[in-house]
């Protein structure tokens, strides 16, 4: 699998061609408001980079704009490294991904041995996933900031609940944040480390990945970091604050935020999904 490797700073932006790039410009700057919510583009040709630019605002309450090396949070593009990490894994022996789930988080083997890490990665393993409202209180009741273990002993305190009565590993396909961040513990348990330093250990420091991180990280909140939207009710876009779940990894996504209003940057009763 390759990936970009970045050798230095794209603060400035890049053009190698001019009037390729004064139309990518053109067409980028059409599809957004000036004073919007924006982002960061670049090309990529035979290993070089030959087009970096931004279009829009990083924060719409300062006006700071989006540079070509803004950081933006990659949500739950955040789950294919985390799938990366458990093939790194299998790929050096020290799981198999058809090993049951409880090999390697005890607490949770009631889900028997057909659920598997395999099953995990794909979304197929029919577990309940703990990301609604239901989900959410439980999880909560047991720790206000909860850790991946509260994960684990939310599903081990609930009798490692299926998503449906009857239904059976790998019946159907069903999106799973939890999957994912059971897959995150994984990663730690056999490797011996933390989520955020196996990755950067092993993956972003040794590509030269200077600028990706998994949270939490103190650079988050930087001022290269672009601030992210979400709509009220009202289809307004208000800031997407912290959550409880936020010291949560291997999902790479929150399903349910506290927004931050931006007329009164106080946090909205409404929550976000």
């Amino acid at each position: 699998m390759a990936f970009f490797r970045r050798t230095g700073s794209t603060a400035k932006a890049i053009r190698a061609d001019a009037a390729r790039s004064a139309e990518i410009d053109d067409y980028a700057d059409s599809e957004i408001e000036a004073d919007g919510r924006g982002f960061a583009l670049a090309v990529v040709a035979r290993g070089t980079v030959v087009h970096a630019a931004g279009h829009g605002l990083a924060n719409l309450r300062s006006g700071l704009p989006v540079e070509p090396d803004t950081i933006f949070h990659l949500a739950s593009c955040g789950k294919q490294f985390t799938g990366l990490g458990v093939l790194m894994l299998a790929e050096e022996g020290k799981l198999q991904l058809d090993d049951p789930v409880g090999k390697h988080l005890p607490l949770i083997a009631g889900f028997g041995p057909r659920v598997t890490i395999r099953q995990l990665l794909n979304h197929t393993s029919g577990i309940r996933d703990l990301y609604d409202d239901d989900g959410v209180k439980q999880v909560l009741a047991r720790c206000a900031r909860p850790a991946n273990a509260d994960i684990i002993r939310t599903y081990a305190d609930l009798g490692c609940p299926m998503a449906k009565a009857g239904i059976e590993p790998g019946d159907t396909y069903s999106y799973s944040n939890s999957g994912y961040e059971l897959l995150g513990t994984i990663i730690e348990q056999v490797s011996g480390q933390s989520y955020h330093d196996f990755f950067a250990r092993r993956v972003f420091d040794r590509l030269q990945m200077q600028d990706t991180f998994s949270v939490p990280d103190r650079r988050i909140g930087g001022p290269r970091c672009a601030t992210g939207y979400t709509l009220d009710d009202w289809d307004d876009f208000i800031e997407a604050g912290s959550n409880e779940f936020d010291n949560l990894v291997g999902s790479g996504f929150f399903t349910r935020r506290r927004p931050i209003c931006a007329a009164t940057s106080k946090p909205c009763e409404r929550i976000a999904s």
